[in-house]
């Protein structure tokens, strides 16, 4: 199960149109699944993950543009430690044929669509699931519950020892068996 690292980059922006109000949790309405006609509720998609993931090929793409027009381009450095460029390059990019770089950004969008954003709205689904079960059963704040969730994320499901000498003495032993129960029947189960 890999972990939440949130959704930062590059993005994607899309029009708005109103879906079945099939809610996921934070309210929104999922994306997948409908017909090629219809138009996706305005916002962004976080594609900055599917990049990453391929990164070798995504840099091979921008340059099989680029690195062609890098003699042609007079640029100097900036203070700013950017570039300023001297020459005339509009023609360069008004009219070029961008489809290996559509084809990449596609491919991007799809996985992003088909799996990265259902992979996040099931780890929200079961760490919501965790939360509710550990917080009916203890008092305990939000980030002590966020600290215990990660020890055992980080720990194959078991509290480690100095975890429950130190953060999570208060805990007894059947408290412990417990919540690594709930982590293990909430993240292992299908």
């Amino acid at each position: 199960m890999r972990q939440r690292t949130g959704f930062s980059g590059p993005v994607i922006a899309f029009q708005e149109k109103r879906l079945p109000e099939t809610a996921i949790p934070g309210g929104c309405s999922t994306l997948p699944r409908a017909g090629p006609a219809e138009i996706y509720p305005a916002g962004c998609l976080p594609v900055s993950a599917a990049i990453l993931e391929q990164f070798d090929e995504y840099r091979i793409t921008l340059e099989s543009y680029s690195a062609r027009l890098l003699p042609l381009i007079k640029w100097e450095p900036t203070e700013e430690f950017n570039v300023r460029v001297l020459n005339d390059t509009g023609d360069f990019y008004r009219f070029f044929d961008a489809t290996p770089q559509a084809e990449f950004l596609y491919a991007c969008v799809q996985k992003t669509i088909e799996h990265d954003l259902p992979a996040e709205t099931d780890f929200l689904r079961r760490y919501d699931q965790f939360r509710q079960q550990v917080v009916s059963f203890l008092e305990m704040p939000e980030r002590l519950v966020d600290l215990l969730f990660r020890f055992l994320n980080q720990n194959g499901g078991r509290l480690s020892q100095r975890a429950r000498e130190r953060e999570f003495k208060e805990l007894t032993d059947e408290e412990t068996k417990r919540i690594e129960a709930i982590y293990n029947n909430t993240f292992t189960s299908g």
